[in-house]
Order: C-alpha cells, then structure tokens, then sequence
C-alpha cells in the first residue's frame, strides 16, 4: 500500500516520462498529486440539445456519431472528425493531432461528448472527452461535476484525473476519531487535533466524491437537460 511520501512514478500509469512532466507542476509524491488543487469545477451533467449550442462555451451533448474520418494535415498531422446528430441537429466533433480517436469510436453508436464549443463554419466542439452511453440506464461517468486542474505540455486533464483517482483509491481508509472523542465525552470543537483532523477528512472526502463521482460529488445519476430558449 502506497504512502503519501511515494514518488508519483510507482502509481499505474506514471513511467519515468511522465513523472518528468508532473515534476514541472510540482508534483513528485503522491501528496503532491493529491493537494494540486482544482483551479475549477465543471458541471457536466447538464445535457443541452444541439441546437441550443452557443460558441465559446464548454457543453454537454448526448446523440449518435454518424460519421468519423481522419484528415490530413501540414507537416504530417492527422486530426479526427465526424459529426454528432440529436433529435435537433447535427454538431461537428474535432480531436486536433489526435488519430487514435477513430479506432475508440464506433459509428452509429451513441456517446457523451463534452468540450468547448467554438465557432468555424458553423459550431464544432474541439477535443472532447467522450464517453459511450450505458445501455442500461442511459448514464456515463463523464456527466459529473468534473475537476479542471493546472497542466503542462504532454498531461491531459483526463489523464490527471485519472491518475488522481487511482491515487485516491490506493490511500488507506481514514480513521475518523470524532465518535472516540465524543464518547470519551469531550467537546469536538475545543479539541485543535480531532478539529485538523476533520479538515483533513473532509478534503479527502470531498476530493474522492468529486473525482470518483459518488453521491455528493456529481453522481452520474443526476443528469438532467438543459431547456431551450422559452
């Protein structure tokens, strides 16, 4: 079981080039990782319908991938693209430099997409984090309220989440000692140690519900739409 004095490399999924990376973040333990605060939150699980699409806003949409294709570019770069269609119009979808999208996309299927949305001929959304549909209850772990953290070149805000969520699993439980407190009968609040102590269980706490998705955190269950205009 890891400790918090680890070096983020022995985490899965941190080799020795992506600990150089982190390292330009600051981080380099497993501490570090876990106190690189979000610089934001967003709000994913709010869906809105396609046509009621604005430019230079982050989004959610839901609809089926009806089309996906590489297109090449200058100097050698390969960008992904296709278009997403609901039940009230079509949106154009674009991973810049990043080809290996097509093979992790099934046209026909029906995915979550959430990204910014800008304008260029039309609204397209730019590099979106996607997820496909569960077919049971028609839910996705990337409709949550989502951290945005500080990156660097080479680190993707999915790939640190990720590695945050791994982090966080891997940590042992923390044992909460106000209940041993009270019954010892000892007022909470006047004890400075148990007081720290719930601070620091309450970070942690909100942190794991935020980045796993549990209830209190933006569970995947609490998608609703977004109506348009009127």
């Amino acid at each position: 079981m890891p400790s918090l004095s680890d070096p983020v490399r022995y985490l899965t999924g941190v080799g020795p080039e992506m600990a150089r990376r982190l390292a330009r973040l600051e981080i380099r333990t497993i501490r570090d990782l876990l106190f690189h605060v979000p610089r934001s939150y967003r709000d994913r699980r709010q869906v809105t319908p396609i046509a009621f699409l604005r430019p230079h806003e982050e989004a959610s949409v839901l609809g089926a991938l009806r089309t996906l294709r590489i297109e090449r570019r200058l100097r050698g770069r390969r960008d992904a693209s296709g278009s997403v269609q609901d039940e009230t119009g079509a949106l154009r979808v674009v991973w810049f430099n990043q080809a290996y999208v097509e093979r992790a996309l099934t046209v026909g299927a029906r995915y979550y997409f959430s990204g910014p949305v800008e304008p260029f001929h039309g609204l397209e959304m730019h590099n979106p984090e996607f997820e496909p549909v569960d077919p049971i209850d028609g839910s996705a772990r990337i409709a949550r309220v989502t951290p945005v953290y500080g990156l660097t070149q080479g680190v993707a805000q999915r790939w640190l989440r990720a590695r945050v969520e791994d982090a966080i699993r891997a940590m042992p439980v923390i044992r909460d000692l106000l209940p041993e407190v009270e019954a010892l009968g000892q007022p909470a609040v006047g004890n400075r140690r148990v007081a720290a102590n719930r601070r620091r269980d309450c970070h942690f706490d909100a942190l794991r519900r935020r980045t796993v998705g549990e209830p209190g955190g933006g569970p995947a269950s609490y998608i609703r739409p977004v109506l348009g205009p009127g």
